[in-house]
């Protein structure tokens, strides 16, 4: 069943195939107009497994895959998929940001996270590469919309030698890590597990959260992660 977006257009796009062209302009992915005036969308990876699972989701608009060999200072296979040129793209591609992100469901998100986004294992919080935005985007757009999913991340700049500044975004563990953390574990895909937390850690994480809620009980963030760590009790 297609899904009606916009000025009430008719897409014969399926949710999943919707998902992955809502992350174009923020993920690994781009989207670009033909001569005909219908757009397509492509992407690329060195991970295939990560390219069969996009290629999967978009189903029968896709064409076949392709892997060539990066011939650059360090070579690596490049696999790509492109789908065929539709209005649907054009018309979803046309759509505001804040659009765009009222449309992403938690598959969408996934991909947003696996596509631009790092984990930082020993101290468990997350960056979203955002550095196409501007900071006034950042902050009057990116943020709201993840303090709306009850997110709180923090807007951190990187300032170049060359004196241009990039902005992105920073999700500790207290503030939506854990909460981007169970949302990766959904969408498991093996090529990413660096950008996950272990399921042990969520476990144990899910677990203490449940504890202190049916006992009414608040404690330190520092007491909570020497719990998780196996340095503390309740």
């Amino acid at each position: 069943m297609g899904q009606r977006i916009g000025n009430q257009q008719d897409y014969r796009l399926s949710n999943e195939q919707i998902q992955v062209l809502l992350t174009s302009p923020f993920g690994d992915g781009c989207i670009s107009m033909q001569t005909s005036g219908k757009s397509k969308y492509s992407t690329n990876c060195i991970n295939e497994e990560y390219i069969d699972f996009k290629m999967k989701l978009l189903g029968d608009i896709c064409n076949k895959k392709k892997s060539n060999i990066n011939m650059g200072f360090k070579q690596n296979i490049i696999h790509s998929c492109t789908t065929k040129p539709l209005q649907e793209i054009s018309d979803l591609n046309s759509l505001s940001l804040e659009k765009r992100l009222s449309m992403l469901d938690d598959l969408g998100l996934a991909m947003w996270f696996y596509d631009d986004g790092s984990l930082h294992k020993k101290n468990m919080f997350y960056n979203l590469n955002t550095h196409s935005f501007s900071e006034e985007v950042h902050r009057d757009v990116l943020v709201p919309y993840f303090r709306n999913k009850g997110l709180l991340p923090d807007i951190y700049v990187d300032r170049k030698k060359d004196g241009r500044k990039f902005f992105y975004l920073y999700f500790g563990k207290h503030y939506g890590a854990y909460d981007i953390a169970q949302l990766l574990q959904k969408y498991p895909i093996d090529c990413y597990s660096y950008k996950r937390w272990s399921s042990e850690t969520i476990q144990k994480w899910s677990k203490l959260l449940a504890q202190l809620k049916s006992e009414n009980r608040a404690i330190t963030p520092r007491k909570f992660e020497n719990i998780i760590l196996g340095r503390a009790t309740l």
